[in-house]
């Protein structure tokens, strides 16, 4: 089955606030980056260890995929580290760790 809408549930910690959701779209994208006054990302992360522009979450073809966009300590999926620019599919539950500290 092919789906049109994923609604992605991402947690983190930040002044008691720990679950944001946001949906995700064919044909569209949402980026994870470090918060920062200038930060052109849609899910802002407050860790220094986050680049501004980390990662990107898409759907291409019903399926969900993540991207590490070439950022200084990296993006895991369930404790695999993704190669930079090559998109992994992501399933529901799996768990994404931003950076490496």
């Amino acid at each position: 089955m092919i789906y049109k809408t994923f609604k992605v549930v991402l947690r983190t910690m930040h002044k008691g606030q720990t679950e944001e959701f946001a949906y995700v779209y064919e044909g569209k994208s949402l980026l994870i980056g470090r918060a920062s006054q200038h930060s052109k990302a849609d899910f802002r992360l407050y860790n220094d260890f986050v680049s501004r522009e980390h990662c990107r979450i898409y759907m291409e073809e019903g399926q969900l995929l993540i991207e590490d966009l070439a950022s200084k300590h990296g993006t895991s999926v369930n404790q695999m580290p993704l190669v930079p620019g090559n998109p992994c599919h992501i399933e529901p539950g799996i768990r994404l760790l931003w950076s490496m500290d």
